[in-house]
């Protein structure tokens, strides 16, 4: 089945405005995020889907020419809060039949990670697989993947306050058929490895830098997860925005 990854992005946060193009290691944030999401073996394309708004055309000019990979899909003339249809409306743009959902504010997100989740929902025939629902990786590293049909099912149900994509997925009991993934012990599901504060941003900023080893600019990007929270636990990075609480 195509599977498609549509990583979705946005200048507008409230809580953090314009963290898409924050600098990340002399890079802006959304490239770091592209990136990891290219080295997944599992995904045959990547788009990124942006609001059809005055910032799609800053959000284009983030990603580097070298990118060619990535598809901007700018969602024309409908709602810029509405999030679940912009997914729906992006997959049947590039002919998505499994769908690979990344938030565009996760820059360490795991190739090796998204390779599970589509390994699994594949092998156990269900609609829906993720590593939210059970929380055991860092929050930052939710890889969800999906077929579209299941996804298009959600379009129907949901007829409004549809700012996000999957909630019904995590309800219990769910719609849909679900299967979920883990990282078995010591995966520290209390850390956050997402961006929505200034203060997560100085935790990305510090671990981008901390994991440069020797001078290269690139090098987190080809870091897996297990190697950054070696990197974060030696220096208590986690220390910088552990603060934080999020709600959903």
């Amino acid at each position: 089945m195509r599977t498609v990854a549509i990583v979705q992005a946005r200048l507008t946060s409230t809580r953090l405005p314009r963290k898409a193009v924050a600098d990340l290691g002399g890079r802006p944030l959304i490239e770091r995020v592209l990136r990891r999401v290219l080295r997944a073996r599992e995904v045959g394309y990547v788009v990124l889907a942006v609001p059809d708004d005055a910032t799609a055309g800053e959000l284009r000019g983030a990603c580097a020419p070298d990118m060619t990979w990535v598809e901007i899909y700018a969602d024309e003339g409908h709602d810029p809060d509405d999030v679940l249809g912009r997914y729906v409306r992006a997959a049947r743009s590039a002919n998505a039949e499994v769908i690979v959902r990344v938030c565009g504010d996760c820059p360490f997100v795991d190739p090796d990670v998204i390779d599970e989740v589509v390994q699994v929902r594949a092998a156990a025939g269900v609609d829906y697989a993720g590593n939210t629902r059970v929380r055991t990786y860092p929050r930052g590293l939710d890889v969800e993947a999906f077929t579209l049909a299941a996804l298009e099912r959600e379009l129907a149900w949901v007829s409004h306050v549809r700012e996000h994509v999957t909630p019904s997925f995590l309800r219990a009991p769910p719609r849909a058929t679900c299967a979920d993934v883990g990282c078995g012990g010591g995966g520290r599901p209390e850390r956050r490895w997402c961006v929505d504060e200034a203060s997560d941003l100085d935790f990305a900023r510090a671990l981008w830098a901390a994991a440069r080893g020797a001078g290269d600019r690139d090098a987190p990007e080809a870091l897996g997860w297990r190697e950054l929270l070696r990197v974060s636990d030696a220096h208590e990075f986690h220390r910088l925005n552990e603060h934080i609480r999020q709600a959903f």
